[in-house]
């Protein structure tokens, strides 16, 4: 009885770490796409977990922002030449 007890914790435990280790990406990953296709104002969860994915996010945070400013500056520049 103990080591069936144990075998399910013991995958209880793995599908856990699993889920705990793609579901940032995973979320990072449907960010990529919308923002692929100009969704560019969407919120861009940023999980705290202090590690890689944690850096992925915020580099893609701000890779994100860069190309708003950079399509606003555009706009701004255009809208200056028709006037």
């Amino acid at each position: 009885m103990t080591i069936i007890i144990s075998i399910f914790l013991s995958l209880y435990i793995a599908i856990m770490s699993t889920y705990r280790l793609t579901k940032p990406i995973s979320d990072l990953s449907n960010s990529a796409e919308k923002v692929a296709k100009g969704h560019f104002d969407i919120e861009i969860y940023k999980p705290n977990t202090g590690d890689e994915t944690d850096i992925l996010a915020g580099a893609f945070i701000k890779m994100v922002d860069s190309i708003k400013n950079y399509i606003n500056e555009l706009k701004n520049k255009l809208r200056s030449k028709k006037n």
